[in-house]
């Protein structure tokens, strides 16, 4: 598998082919050296990348101190202001679109806090402000296809201008965050801290000197119910037709330095300004490759305001400590202080900046560059045209290509490549058989001690790496140490050049790291030659070279896995999380040792420091495989449905005159029942809590996926993303609504002349609900229009619904129109339909109090009510 070619043994240098004695012409130099350098220590390598990762690691986590009210001009930006505003609406709770708290007190107050700035704003600066209440329907490609209704979701926006009058055509910058949040959590950090950071530029910017540009300042009150308020704001909205640019703040974690993880589309002078003005940049062009690439089921604001906007933007997240985010662990305690002084400390002056950019107002040219991006340190960002980019990745191309032809360096190289990606196979399959065991015997028992992965994951990646070394040193036994390092070298900047060719090819801006592998490993090898021949100038100058990649690379390691590894709490039952984390730990051990492996080749032994590593790495094994996996930091999701369920029997309808409303046969319930819908969010699925919360003489029963989107009450389109038996149905009582929930047919026309059948309906039931329906071909129904927004591409499977309603309104009307009457089908003339309820704030029987208290402390669970029906319209 590691020897994919074979080598001939040289014995002497006369037998060396005419291409091989190009290639080995750098070992001349050991006639005028009559005995090389000691060997040093592997020891000292291993410290030095030691040192590098853990300085990485600091970097990615440091935070600085938050600015007090007392020691804070009043036109710079203080956490402690800002951290004010969090408290107060962190006391409202639960803030989920259609609560009291949602969408009367947290709205209360912002309108509150933009009057008190609007009082002490500075004579030259003039604030006004607007709240919207917005409906609207819309499609959305997101987890899948499916449309999304909203009815009077709020929009507070605020607004800064050096005229006292609205000029309605003068171009403006845009803020945006949202104030409401997810199913069951305060949520402090998604999105209440930049809520507050918003409110607190907001009066930073009124103490300021004026701007050339409006700013406004958009706080939204329906993301979570997937980005349906940034929606109603932009395409309704009075002042959204001149935003120019626009700034999303959201959070993916727990709090930590805020990434700036895309930006555009192209106006690469948005990245140009927030280089020169940013404070403590955090920002990589990878994260924008990843994040774009739909590897993340996520998505934010940023997509409206550029989809249906058509504006340029930047979207900046939180992203550290993820096990909170979505759960009651995103509190006041949880959140690190220091994160909202650095987003303000960014912000605050890239808007003073940009608010005076003549180019805001005509980018010109500029509207379609793109840029590649990335931080140095946290202290200064590298910035430069797309262009640019793939001029100076051509030109360095190139001047490999020609050097390794000169040079005879190809046929050496190209073996030493196919070595390389031997331990890259070895990094990633040595970490999987240790996640396999693990998977076996307790799953995700590294979740609640991440800094297992480690010892856990990494070792084995090394140790599997080293065999690789180890197996090419034994194919290439005439070479010297000095030899295999060049050879090896040679093969990394293959390897990199190979990379940095992909991806300039596919556009990805992450092409300028495999570069820096490319050009510093090309420096250190016509700068510093052999170590045989130049000793502690070799050593001394490569790890000075070598050192920032070595960090850049070990800083974006540790930004993956400490988003990922929390993912793996909530990533479902599909796919093996514990071989996911350990594929993932691997790689980005791999990245670290790529550049670095060509040392170890220098020395000889160290089977004492394998043998050491090994046993760590069994012992760190062994404990895992007894662990508990959750604690109360880092918890285990869950959800319970209480739910009830009605299923109508598929009757013909009654015959009617051509253009009459048809006259509906029996509408008889077939069958009915209700329960408690348990869904997991991990791979352990509901087992590793089977005994703890089951009340006496329940039944448990797994489900199953059958009838209109599986006869479940999903309220957001996660079908595709769950498995049956990792879900539990357990029959109980029902469930109790304040108000049945139920739809009413309106009419249901035939139109024989276009052969198409007009429905129309009204939906009677909470704030959150839900339509589900499929109009299959062989049904003879083919839907044309409807009045939930754009009619999406039927593949054959159920049209999804969401429908949120803000304020009080829990009715819903709307209509459809379908081809053809159903004539030929078994069941009549009729359309089945399915639809559902949900009550995020339920009142709770005693039975779901007993089980919810018998939980573990490390479960966070949260319920809600659901009535879920099958009809025919």
């Amino acid at each position: 598998l590691f020897c994919p070619l074979p080598m001939r043994q040289r014995t002497g240098k006369g037998n060396n082919s005419p291409s091989e004695q190009k290639q080995t012409e750098f070992r001349d130099h050991r006639s005028s050296s009559s005995s090389p350098p000691p060997p040093f220590q592997r020891l000292w390598v291993l410290v030095y990348v030691a040192a590098i990762v853990l300085a990485a690691v600091f970097v990615h986590y440091y935070l600085p101190s938050p600015r007090l009210a007392a020691e804070t001009p009043l036109d710079e930006f203080s956490e402690e202001r800002a951290w004010k505003h969090v408290e107060a609406l962190a006391s409202f709770g639960i803030r989920t679109v259609g609560t009291e708290a949602n969408e009367i007190h947290a709205t209360k107050y912002i309108v509150d806090e933009i009057k008190k700035v609007q009082a002490t704003a500075r004579n030259d600066v003039f604030v006004h402000f607007d709240e919207q209440r917005v409906s609207g329907c819309f499609h959305l490609l997101f987890l899948t296809s499916f449309n999304s209704c909203y009815q009077n979701v709020s929009n507070i926006v605020g607004r800064i201008s050096s005229s006292k009058e609205i000029d309605l055509d003068r171009p403006t910058i845009l803020l945006s965050s949202h104030y409401d949040s997810a199913w069951g959590c305060v949520a402090v950090s998604d999105d209440l801290s930049n809520v507050a950071m918003m409110l607190e530029v907001f009066r930073a910017i009124s103490q300021g000197e004026p701007l050339k540009y409006d700013i406004l300042f958009n706080w939204n009150g329906a993301e979570e119910t997937i980005l349906q308020a940034a929606h109603g704001f932009i395409t309704q909205h009075k002042w959204a037709k001149e935003i120019r640019v626009f700034l999303n703040f959201e959070s993916a974690g727990g709090g930590g330095r805020p990434l700036l993880f895309q930006a555009g589309p192209a106006h690469s002078y948005l990245m140009e300004a927030y280089a020169q003005t940013a404070k403590r940049p955090f920002a990589d062009n990878i994260g924008q490759d990843v994040f774009q690439s739909g590897i993340v089921p996520s998505d934010t604001d940023f997509r409206v305001y550029r989809d249906f906007g058509n504006i340029p933007g930047m979207d900046f997240a939180y992203i550290d400590n993820g096990y909170h985010y979505h759960t009651t662990r995103d509190n006041l305690e949880n959140f690190p202080r220091g994160s909202i002084q650095h987003t303000g400390d960014n912000i605050l002056p890239f808007l003073k900046h940009i608010g005076n950019l003549d180019i805001i107002a005509n980018p010109g040219e500029h509207a379609h560059d793109q840029r590649v991006f990335f931080d140095v340190f946290g202290i200064f960002m590298v910035t430069y045209p797309r262009s640019m980019a793939i001029t100076i990745n051509v030109v360095t191309l190139l001047f490999v290509c020609i050097l390794f032809y000169v040079k005879g360096w190809f046929q050496g190289g190209l073996v030493a490549s196919k070595w390389i990606l031997g331990t890259l196979l070895a990094s990633i399959l040595s970490p999987v058989l240790c996640g396999l065991v693990i998977l076996v015997i307790n799953p995700l028992g590294w979740f609640a001690h991440p800094h297992l992965l480690v010892p856990l994951f990494a070792i084995p990646a090394y140790l599997g790496s080293e065999y690789v070394l180890q197996a090419y040193r034994k194919r290439r036994v005439s070479y010297t140490p000095d030899e295999l390092e060049f050879e090896w070298t040679n093969g990394i900047i293959l390897v990199s050049s190979i990379l940095c060719a992909a991806f300039t090819a596919v556009g990805a801006g992450s092409a300028y790291l495999p570069l820096m592998w490319v050009v510093t490993s090309l420096l250190a090898r016509l700068i510093f030659g052999s170590y045989s021949k130049n000793g502690k100038v070799f050593l001394v100058g490569n790890a000075v070279l070598l050192s920032y990649p070595i960090f850049h690379t070990a800083r974006i390691d540790t930004l993956i896995l400490s988003f990922f590894a929390p993912i793996m709490g909530r990533s479902g039952h599909l796919l093996p999380s514990d071989v996911l984390i350990a594929s993932f730990v691997g790689f980005t051990a791999f990245m670290v040792l790529f550049t670095v492996n060509r040392f170890f080749l220098l020395q000889k032994g160290g089977g004492t420091d394998r043998k050491v590593l090994l046993v760590i790495m069994l012992v760190t094994l062994m404990a895992t495989c007894v662990l508990q996996p959750y604690s109360d930091d880092r918890p285990k999701r869950l959800h319970l449905q209480h739910m009830m369920r009605e299923f109508y029997e598929n009757k013909p309808l009654v015959a009617a005159p051509a253009g009459q409303p048809f006259q509906a046969g029996p509408n008889v319930i077939e069958s009915s029942d209700s329960g408690y819908w348990w869904s997991p969010f991990d791979f352990l699925g509901m087992d590793s809590i089977r005994e703890s919360f089951v009340v006496e003489g329940m039944e448990k029963q797994y489900t199953t996926c059958e009838g209109v989107y599986c006869s479940l009450p999903f309220w957001i389109p996660l079908k595709a993303f769950v498995q049956d038996d990792n879900m539990w149905y357990i029959p109980a009582e029902k469930p109790i609504f304040t108000k049945q929930p139920h739809l009413e047919v309106v009419s249901s026309i035939y139109n024989p002349e276009s052969n198409s059948r007009n429905v129309t309906c009204t939906l009677h039931g909470t704030d959150h609900m839900n339509i589900y329906f499929n109009l299959e071909k062989e049904n003879h129904y083919l839907l044309r229009s409807w009045s939930f927004g754009a009619v999406p591409e039927h593949n054959g499977n159920v049209f999804f619904v969401l429908v949120v309603s803000g304020e009080a309104t829990t009715t819903f009307d709307f209509w459809l129109e379908v081809e053809g009457d159903g004539s030929d089908s078994e069941t009549g003339h009729s359309i089945s339909m399915a639809f559902a309820a949900h009550d995020f704030d339920p009142p709770l029987t005693d039975e779901v109090i007993s089980m919810r208290d018998a939980l573990p402390e490390y479960a966070d669970l949260v319920i809600m009510n659901s009535f879920w029906s099958r009809k025919r319209l």
